[in-house]
C-alpha cells in the first residue's frame, strides 16, 4: 500500500481525523469528541508496498506490520490488513475512538 495523499484524505474523512505528513510517516489524530486525541494513528512507509500502522490509545499501544491495504467499513471504521503466507491479520480503528 502506497500512502498517497488520496489514501490519507480518505482515511482522515472516514475516521474524522486531522492528519499531518512527516516524510515517510503520516499521523492521524482521532479526537472522537474529546479535547485530546483518543487515538494517535501513525502510518509509516517501509518501501513501495509495505506500511506499519501503529495506534496509541488510552488503553495501550497496538502495531501492525506489513500492511498491504485497508478496508473501509461503513459508516466510520477502517480495517488495516496484513497478509503473510496463509496468515491474515487486521487492526480495526473507528471514528468513535475504538481500536
Amino acid at each position: 500500500m502506497k500512502l498517497s495523499d488520496d489514501i490519507l484524505s480518505s482515511l482522515a474523512d472516514i475516521l474524522g481525523a486531522r492528519h499531518e505528513r512527516r516524510g515517510d510517516e503520516s499521523v492521524l489524530y482521532i479526537y472522537a469528541g474529546r479535547e485530546n486525541p483518543a487515538i494517535v494513528l501513525t502510518l509509516t512507509s517501509l518501501g513501495s508496498a509495505s506500511v506499519v500502522v501503529s495506534a496509541q490509545t488510552v488503553h495501550g499501544y497496538f502495531e501492525l506490520h506489513n500492511v498491504l491495504r485497508f478496508v473501509p467499513v461503513d459508516p466510520d471504521e477502517v480495517i488495516f490488513v496484513a497478509e503473510e503466507g496463509e496468515r491474515i491479520s487486521g487492526l480495526v480503528v473507528g471514528k468513535a475512538g475504538t481500536c
